[in-house]
């Protein structure tokens, strides 16, 4: 790999972890949506809440949500970075090594979906904790 390309995949790793944000948020909001609740607010950037706790992102539902339907919508997630490594590793060996922080990120946010699931402190607050 020539430098170019390093500097283009250091360039690209902002680019790669918002939009792993967005699309982990995006999953919430889809799972949600798809169980009937409505969307009260789809932040998917870094941000404080009513509670003035940061967040790196969030989807606020409106109304009681359900045991079922919160736990499809923390599972979400997963599912979410599942698919994306598999299209980011495609991309990368059949069109360019470019796509690597994509990778990255997806991984890293299937990593934390982990953390949160075996209950570890993480920035979700805890709300596996709740389940």
């Amino acid at each position: 790999m020539n430098i170019t390309l390093w500097v283009i995949m250091i360039c690209l790793i902002p680019v790669a972890g918002y939009l792993t944000l967005f699309l982990h948020e995006a999953s919430h909001m889809l799972f949600g949506y798809l169980y009937g609740y409505e969307i009260k607010a789809f932040k998917p950037y870094p941000h404080k809440n009513s509670s003035d706790k940061w967040r790196f992102g969030a989807v606020y539902f409106s109304g009681t949500v359900s045991t079922s339907g919160r736990g499809m919508m923390l599972i979400a997630p997963l599912f979410k970075s599942l698919i994306f490594v598999i299209i980011w590793i495609v991309f990368t060996f059949i069109l360019s090594p470019v796509f690597l922080p994509f990778v990255l990120w997806e991984v890293i946010d299937c990593m934390w979906w982990f953390i949160g699931y075996f209950h570890t402190d993480t920035w979700d607050g805890g709300k596996f904790r709740n389940l």
